[in-house]
């Protein structure tokens, strides 16, 4: 059973996703804001073990939002 738990980072909630493909695991994330705006992200990379391309699309989706904040500081994420 895939590993779906939504992890909350400075207001945000992520959801690291790695999808099967082509006999790899494409990494991807959701990210919703605070205000409850979602968007998901393009393919991130291709990964032969799910927990890894996960774990990549949670280290993407963190640094997306570090740069938002830093950025903005408004708390908005670019579509």
């Amino acid at each position: 059973m895939p590993d779906t738990t939504m992890i909350r980072y400075r207001g945000y909630r992520l959801l690291p996703l790695a999808a099967y493909e082509s006999g790899e695991y494409v990494a991807m994330f959701i990210v919703q804001s605070p205000d409850g705006r979602e968007r998901a992200s393009t393919e991130l990379g291709s990964f032969r073990n799910p927990e890894v391309a996960r774990r990549f699309a949670l280290e993407r989706g963190m640094a997306e939002v570090d740069s938002v904040m830093c950025r903005s500081g408004s708390g908005a994420v670019r579509s």
